[in-house]
């Protein structure tokens, strides 16, 4: 995820009056929660992103915050569990937050967005490629900062049958997430 995509987020956001709670709020922060995965196999895939966020915020909070606030920031750890991540997502709107990054994959970031879905609060995948990673799976309230599988897939496939001119192409589906499931999607 780029620094100025998250700071457009943010900056997007407030302006909206969305991560203020309205026109009308007096909101002393801005609550940005992690609900990511710290162990498990699905850290290799949240881990640096998160750091790169948690590290802008603090950057941004030495600025001066975002819009004049300072950004409060909460992490905490799916474990790559996805009732432990609807759990945490539930427990990080309970306690305010404004904004919810999630896990990089569909699967393992979903159960945390649709909590922040439920409650009109911005949610936003560190890297989810599946489709139904935003606005298609969770809703209106969710973005990520992927490209789509299916697009990798294809591009590969014709890459494949252009430059490399392959003629047979064998096409081996992994269904363990569905990021490998629209990436050989794409290929096909």
């Amino acid at each position: 995820m780029k620094p100025t995509t998250l700071k457009s987020i943010l900056a997007g956001a407030s302006a909206l009056g969305i991560l203020a709670g309205g026109p009308a709020a007096a909101q002393e922060e801005i609550v940005v929660g992690m609900a990511v995965a710290q162990t498990g196999w699905m850290e290799a895939y949240d881990g640096e992103g998160t750091k790169m966020a948690q590290l802008y915020l603090e950057k941004l909070n030495a600025e001066g915050g975002l819009l004049g606030k300072p950004i409060k920031v909460l992490v905490a750890d799916t474990k790559t569990d996805r009732v432990e991540g609807a759990k945490i997502g539930q427990s990080m709107i309970q306690a305010g937050a404004d904004l919810l990054l999630v896990s990089a994959d569909y699967d393992y970031g979903a159960p945390a967005a649709l909590q922040a879905q439920k409650a009109n609060v911005i949610s936003f995948f560190l890297g989810a490629s599946d489709p139904k990673a935003g606005v298609l799976g969770v809703g209106p309230y969710s973005f990520t900062s992927a490209n789509a599988a299916q697009l990798e897939g294809a591009t590969m496939a014709d890459w494949g049958y252009t430059d490399m001119n392959f003629r047979k192409g064998y096409s081996l589906v992994d269904e363990s997430i569905e990021y490998n499931k629209s990436i050989c999607a794409g290929y096909d």
